[in-house]
This record gives structure tokens, C-alpha cells and sequence, in this order.
């Protein structure tokens, strides 16, 4: 494998709706809120990696196997840079039919209140959403997305915010992460790991 990193086009959004879908298929949330056999979930987010392309505040950054013909999309992340609070808007009001629309409200209302009561208005680069096609996990694709994320944020002098799932918080440790809060869904069998990274002068 040669892996190279670089920004994403409109031309990659099936692509990384497919490696969204592979990469959170064990994922409790993923799997009631946004089950891949819905057509109304796949138009969501075609959407939604269309809108956070075109989004001057955000940097969606791929890793392709460029020893394929032609290269083969492993792994995406979205690094959102957030100067203030007003770039951190409240989520979607309305989540696809064709899920646990509850559940989406829910969870992403309470993870976005989380983020904007631990990070209280002070800049920093906020990881969005990882994910690794599931066949090439822990081959080094995810090491080298949140490497150019925290490169970026402490060539600003600035801290860094993620929520990540029990299995990939080893990752983010790896790289500085501290859990500071959590949340539990699904009676308990969901726990998501609420991460600051400090910043580096």
C-alpha cells in the first residue's frame, strides 16, 4: 500500500458516503439512526459531504491507496476550524426518515451541547467524523488524518475537540487526546469519549 492524503472533491462524495457507511457499521448510533439500506439515508449524506466540502470552515482531508488503478479511498476526516461559538450552530432539526430520527435528535443534540459547554467559545480544530473502510482499518490511514489535523491547530497555538467511540480512543490518545466528559446511549451499550487536546506553544 501508498498512501497519500489530500483534500476531497465533489467527485469523492459516493465514495466517502460508502466509506462512512463501512467504517461505523458496528457503531450503535450509526446503525439505528442511519441504517445504509435507506435511500433517504444515502441521499442525507450525499448531502451532507457535499455541504462540508463546499464549507469554507471545514477541511474534509482523504487517504487514498495510490498503488491501485485507479487510487482507492481508505479513509476520510473532517477537521472543522471553530474561532468562536458562532461556528458551532446547533445540528439538523430534521434527520432521515428512514432511521431512529429520535435517537439522531437526541444524540447529536446532546454531543453538541457537550462541545459547546467544554470548549466554551475558545478557538480550535474540532474532528468531526473519522472513518476508515472497514477492511483496511489499523493500517495507518487514520494515524495520518489526525496527524495533519493537530499539526494544523498547533501551527495556530490552538486546542483541539473530538468525540470518539471506545474502540478509536487509543488513536487520539496517542496523539495528546484527554477525555474530559462522556455520553451513554442505547442503555449503556454505547459510550462516546468527549477529547481535548491542549494547545502547543
Amino acid at each position: 500500500m501508498d498512501l497519500k492524503l489530500r483534500l476531497a472533491t465533489l467527485d469523492d462524495v459516493e465514495a466517502l458516503c460508502k466509506t462512512f457507511f463501512s467504517g461505523f457499521a458496528d457503531n450503535l448510533i450509526a446503525k439505528y439512526a442511519f441504517p445504509p439500506t435507506s435511500a433517504d439515508v444515502w441521499d442525507f449524506w450525499r448531502q451532507v459531504m457535499a455541504h462540508d466540502i463546499g464549507d469554507t470552515n471545514m477541511h474534509v482531508v482523504v487517504v487514498d491507496d495510490v498503488s491501485t488503478t485507479p487510487p482507492t479511498l481508505l479513509a476520510f476526516g473532517k477537521w472543522k476550524v471553530v474561532q468562536a461559538e458562532v461556528d458551532l450552530p446547533p445540528p439538523p432539526t430534521k434527520w432521515p426518515e428512514g432511521g431512529d430520527q429520535e435517537l439522531a435528535a437526541a444524540f447529536f443534540g446532546n454531543v453538541w451541547k457537550k462541545h459547546v459547554e467544554i470548549m466554551s467559545g475558545r478557538p480550535h480544530w474540532c474532528l468531526v467524523l473519522l472513518s476508515t473502510r472497514k477492511e483496511f482499518q489499523r493500517m495507518g490511514a487514520g494515524n495520518i488524518l489526525v496527524k495533519w489535523g493537530v499539526e494544523k491547530a498547533d501551527a495556530d497555538g490552538w486546542e483541539c475537540y473530538l468525540g470518539s467511540s471506545v474502540e478509536a480512543r487509543g488513536l487520539y490518545e496517542k496523539y495528546g487526546f484527554k477525555e474530559v466528559d462522556s455520553l451513554t446511549y442505547c442503555n449503556g451499550e454505547f459510550y462516546q469519549s468527549l477529547m481535548r487536546r491542549d494547545k502547543r506553544q
